[in-house]
């Protein structure tokens, strides 16, 4: 019981690390942050 829960418990938590990491939407929204922090960059250097 214990051996197997060994083993079972951490695949377990990779699955949902795996899980989490797939729904992150980080990589798409990327060039979107880029282009907003460009656009406050100039903003704040030409007053």
């Amino acid at each position: 019981m214990i051996r197997s829960l060994n083993g079972l418990i951490p695949a377990m938590l990779w699955l949902l690390v795996i899980a989490s990491l797939s729904l992150y939407k980080l990589d798409k929204l990327a060039p979107q942050i880029r282009e907003q922090i460009e656009a406050r960059k100039t903003a704040e250097a030409s007053p």
